[in-house]
């Protein structure tokens, strides 16, 4: 099965995106994190954000990972990605700790959707 993490370019153009996955130590909120190792990266077309995903494990969870500026930042990106139907699940999901919002992959299943610790996994 192709590993490869895939999400809608909608609203992060120009924006750095992160795979954070739980064998990495998830994201900023964790000292030790691999999440900088693991960028993805705009499609020729432009309409993709794409990782390799190599890196994860038989049914592990992931997530996307967007530093941004403040909440301000992330309601804007969310609500245009509600708009243009690219945002997957509803669920608006951002760390006022690390100003880092996080988004799901269309490209893998999601496990416990709409709860705080939604997340996708690789299977």
């Amino acid at each position: 099965m192709e590993k490869k993490i895939q999400i809608s370019s909608g609203g992060l153009k120009n924006k750095k995106t992160y795979a954070a996955h739980a064998m990495g130590n998830w994201g900023p909120e964790q000292e030790n994190s691999d999440h900088l190792q693991h960028p993805l990266t705009l499609s020729e077309d432009g309409l993709w954000l794409t990782c390799d995903g190599s890196f994860l494990e038989d049914h592990e969870e992931y997530k996307i990972v967007v530093p941004v500026k403040d909440g301000l930042e992330a309601k804007r990106i969310y609500g245009e990605r509600r708009v243009q139907g690219k945002h997957v699940n509803t669920r608006f999901d951002f760390d006022t700790d690390h100003n880092t919002f996080w988004l799901l992959a269309q490209s893998h299943p999601v496990v416990r959707p709409g709860e705080w610790n939604q997340n996708n996994i690789y299977v």
